[in-house]
């Protein structure tokens, strides 16, 4: 099999069509954890009291941890793409093929 080519530029950097699948890879095992961080941050938490009540506010700001996940979501929706045209555009030739 040759060696892996670099299929696009990705935040800048240029990558290979086997590190593009190793950070999709990262993406969507982090994304889940992200979108619950997101639905914590959301909300605030009110515990009744007999005389008082406790507010617990999230530990993590809506605003940043909701611009981390779109981020990211961007970032594999382009790595999704550019992964997709590499395997319309990338020919594997092994040695054992004339």
């Amino acid at each position: 099999m040759t060696r892996s080519s670099t299929i696009s530029t990705f935040k800048g950097e240029e990558i290979t069509l086997a590190e593009a699948l190793e950070l999709r890879k990262k993406y969507l095992h982090d994304l889940p954890e992200l979108k619950e961080r997101v639905t914590r941050a959301a909300f605030k938490t009110t515990v009744y009291k007999e005389e008082r009540d406790i507010i617990q506010r999230p530990k993590h700001s809506f605003k940043d941890t909701y611009k981390e996940y779109l981020e990211q979501l961007e970032a594999l929706r382009t790595l999704k793409g550019l992964i997709h045209s590499a395997n319309h555009a990338t020919t594997v030739r092994f040695k054992d093929e004339t």
